[in-house]
């Protein structure tokens, strides 16, 4: 470890230090070859730097090295902090995160008040002149992790402009028009994430937002607690397992057919292809309050088919795609 055994570990240099042992352990190179398995959002355009700094953020704060099963603060902890003492329960707090679009309901000073979807309320701290960003009414969409009495960000984080600078933007228009837009822009994020055929079941999960993991926990009849990485793994267990082929059997037989086209084409279609031959497109966001009903919806909903961004010689199609282990395992 060279250097690391001299290093006193301080409140004040403890996160810098977390990054620094990051990146002596997997260098560079490996960080970004991790970009696939990365559960943070990557959509950042050319941007390498903030591809980089997203998926060093993952590592730190919610990555488990397969090797030991720890988070990597723990490793930290374990290795340059007394465990028993108040510096390293503060640190271990970070593995309590939260992943909301939060609102902004005020600021002051270095401090922004914002609240998640179920209304809790959090006090996060940020830099100073950063403040004028994060105006009362703009949404947040990110993490947090718990720090002392605060909470702080824990990835790069979006946001997004409130009602009334949409409608100053737009003419007068009424709050539904507002919903509907916020939701179409949701809709078109979450369905840009990267797929490949060689991406696994579960880190495609990962990138789905919560309120649809959520939905598509309902649908296997899996208890919908815990954090989404728990509830992800719920879900892509019972997916290879026998009980896949008692899901695929309880389908409406649309759905059904629709699935086994996937197949044939080797589990993956042009999504436009796909839909208008089985009745359109009906996603939202909501899909636990308003569950779609088209085949390909009820494929979705159920974690059978994942829609995103496949890359393709110098352009990207939106595709619909049957992660591998499921695509290995469907009869006839």
């Amino acid at each position: 470890m060279g250097d690391w055994d001299r290093l006193k570990v301080t409140e004040n240099n403890a996160l810098q230090l977390l990054a620094d042992y990051v990146q002596w352990k997997y260098g560079e190179q490996e960080i970004m070859e991790m970009q696939d398995e990365c559960t943070f959002d990557l959509d950042f355009g050319d941007d390498q730097n903030k591809v980089y700094k997203q998926i060093l953020l993952w590592l730190m704060f919610e990555r488990k090295d397969p090797r030991t099963e720890k988070l990597t603060v723990e490793e930290f902890v374990e290795k340059f902090v007394d465990d028993n003492n108040d510096l390293a329960k503060k640190i271990l707090g970070i593995r309590n995160i939260i992943k909301d679009i939060f609102l902004i309901v005020g600021n002051k000073g270095d401090i922004v008040f914002m609240e998640d979807s179920n209304k809790e309320k959090f006090n996060v701290q940020i830099l100073p002149e950063q403040i004028t960003l994060y105006s009362p009414g703009r949404f947040v969409d990110g993490r947090i992790y718990p720090w002392g009495n605060l909470y702080r960000f824990a990835s790069i984080v979006k946001l997004r402009k409130s009602d009334d600078e949409i409608m100053k933007e737009m003419g007068l228009i009424t709050p539904d028009v507002v919903m509907n837009m916020y939701e179409k822009k949701f809709k078109e994020n979450a369905e840009s994430i990267v797929i490949s055929r060689n991406s696994s079941l579960q880190s495609l999960l990962n990138k789905l937002p919560s309120e649809w993991i959520n939905a598509v926990c309902v649908n296997l009849g899996i208890k919908r607690v815990g954090k989404k990485g728990e509830k992800v793994m719920k879900i892509a267990t019972m997916l290879v397992s026998p009980r896949l082929q008692i899901v695929i059997g309880n389908l409406p037989k649309d759905s059904i057919e629709a699935l086994k086209l996937v197949k044939q084409n080797d589990g993956v279609m042009i999504y436009g292809d796909l839909v208008k031959r089985y009745n359109g497109d009906d996603f939202g966001l909501w899909w636990e309050k308003n569950p779609p009903k088209t085949p390909v919806g009820i494929l979705r909903i159920h974690g059978l088919l994942i829609v995103g961004k496949m890359p393709k010689a110098d352009r990207s199609h939106k595709t619909a795609m049957i992660p591998k282990e499921i695509l290995n395992n469907i009869n006839g």
